[in-house]
């Protein structure tokens, strides 16, 4: 069984062969079993900065295209940021160019606010859960915008580590 189907619907009086049985639970049990969660993962060493309070892609962009199969997605960022005093940063993510409905309010769907201190350094992973992905080949691409206008720059910067923007179908 190389892709899912719908299961057989049986009916009173249906004879149960050993194919039957072969092709109903044990080639689906181990196709549900060979599934391994598909990871696609974009690593990066580059340094960014913005003070645009739009939200921007990456320069160069941080994006991943992948072939999604409609299972539910787990979208997230790891990555090491810096806030200047009294500045926050928003990020985003688009599916094909779109931002995906009810992530539109205008902060982002992840968001950092400011703190009191001057050139805060914060290490930040975060994540999102996107069950209705439909299948096909996607690109998904990361977006990222200033809280405060005149407030200085927001960097996300890879110091001794990697930057991750991954997506894992579960």
């Amino acid at each position: 069984m190389t892709d899912w189907t719908t299961p057989r619907t049986w009916q009173t009086g249906d004879l149960v062969t050993a194919d039957d049985l072969n092709g109903e639970l044990r080639d689906r049990m181990l196709w549900l079993h060979s599934r391994r969660p598909a990871v696609t993962l974009f690593e990066f060493t580059t340094s960014y900065g913005t003070s645009s309070t739009a939200f921007v892609p990456f320069d160069p962009p941080i994006s991943i295209t992948m072939e999604t199969h409609g299972l539910p997605l787990m979208i997230g960022l790891n990555c090491y940021v810096q806030l200047p005093y009294r500045q926050g940063v928003g990020f985003r993510y688009k599916i094909d160019g779109v931002v995906p409905t009810g992530h539109t309010d205008g902060n982002g769907r992840w968001l950092l606010n400011y703190g009191e201190s001057i050139n805060r350094n914060e290490s930040i992973s975060i994540m999102s859960w996107l069950p209705n992905v439909a299948p096909g080949t996607h690109t998904f691409t990361l977006e990222w915008r200033a809280q405060q206008s005149g407030q200085g720059t927001v960097s996300v910067y890879s110091s001794q580590n990697i930057g991750q923007f991954y997506l894992v179908e579960i």
